[in-house]
């Protein structure tokens, strides 16, 4: 399987999930409605499994993609700690430097 998930789809992907309304997702995004489906549909195909259940009117996460929710969380806070690590690495010398002038 070669999955070449984007950063973007995973973002609509969170949003429409909770929202379980890819217009809501687009209005956040601002975007048009089509460029959230069509980013689904190409992660769903990626996957190779249907993330949603779509009726006429409505759209829920299903099995899949409640599964896939927790993996894209996962993915998103691991990015998140990342950065958080380099700025703390980044800014070593000046946070221990300003530790060791106020004792």
């Amino acid at each position: 399987m070669n999955v070449k998930m984007e950063f973007l789809q995973l973002k609509y992907f969170q949003h429409a999930a909770r929202s379980e309304n890819f217009s809501h997702t687009a209005t956040a995004f601002m975007v048009p409605p089509s460029s959230v489906s069509v980013s689904i549909k190409k992660l769903e195909s990626e996957l190779g499994v249907p993330l949603f259940d779509r009726t006429a009117n409505k759209l829920s996460l299903n099995e899949n993609g409640k599964l896939f929710l927790k993996t894209a969380d996962t993915i998103f806070a691991e990015i998140c700690f990342k950065q958080f690590v380099l700025i703390i690495q980044q800014n070593a010398d000046e946070i221990i430097t300003y530790n060791t002038n106020n004792l």
